[in-house]
């Protein structure tokens, strides 16, 4: 038995944005009806948002993909998460940046993720709404902050052989007998040591959170559709 491998490789972008789908394309052209699994590169659009149309289409099944947690994020969000505001991305040159969010009342859950490469140094500083504000340590493992009514563990992400990214996980917690402060945050970035200078940002999205809680400027341009009941097993932790 043979197997088809399929490899999406797009060397020019004015050749992504001539073809809209170029990987769907190809393989409704080859009348290709399964694959026996998908793997990520890297989240970046011109490299895994291909997928999102094949995994609209019920006709084409997929045992599994591989990629590591930030691809599954972008393809598992529910929903057009440019559309629910819960998506933000830039790219850190030499000015800072400010990114504003809002959390609605009565959150009692609420993370926020967020998405660098490891040779870029920033300078992050996170305000509540209350105006307590603190610059987040560049540290590795565990740290805590308290704001008010909430205290925000931040957890810094560490390097692997195959993965140069590094996640910054903020987890908000109400103290007890409270809800998480509502209000605007915001979130500073600043270049300290710059390569790359990208970044990506998540809000958490499930059937319980409130929509008010959203990114005041979302993106919706690199946002993805979610899975689909094809994905029998997935691999992408």
């Amino acid at each position: 038995m043979g197997y088809r491998l399929l490899l999406e490789n797009t060397v020019e972008r004015r050749t992504y944005a001539k073809k809209k789908d170029p990987a769907y394309e190809y393989l409704k052209k080859m009348g290709v009806k399964h694959l026996e699994f998908v793997i990520l590169t890297h989240p970046h659009r011109d490299h895994i948002g291909g997928l999102v149309k094949i995994l609209k289409d019920k006709t084409i099944t997929i045992n599994t993909i591989y990629g590591n947690s930030l691809e599954m994020t972008y393809l598992r969000s529910n929903d057009n998460e440019g559309n629910s505001g819960r998506h933000k991305q830039g790219k850190i040159t030499t000015k800072t940046e400010l990114i504003l969010f809002d959390v609605a009342p009565f959150e009692q859950n609420l993370n926020l993720q967020i998405w660098k490469d490891f040779v870029d140094e920033f300078k992050i500083r996170l305000e509540s709404p209350s105006g307590i504000t603190y610059t987040i340590v560049d540290q590795q493992g565990k740290l805590q902050y308290t704001y008010k009514d909430t205290t925000v563990y931040v957890y810094n992400g560490y390097s692997t052989p195959y993965n140069v990214r590094q996640e910054l996980y903020f987890s908000f917690i109400p103290m007890e007998g409270n809800y998480i402060e509502s209000g605007q945050w915001k979130i500073e970035i600043s270049p300290v040591n710059i390569k790359n200078g990208e970044y990506q940002m998540w809000l958490p999205v499930s059937a319980g959170s409130n929509p008010e809680t959203r990114f005041l400027e979302p993106d919706k341009v690199f946002t993805f559709s979610p899975f689909t009941n094809k994905v029998t097993s997935s691999q992408l932790e």
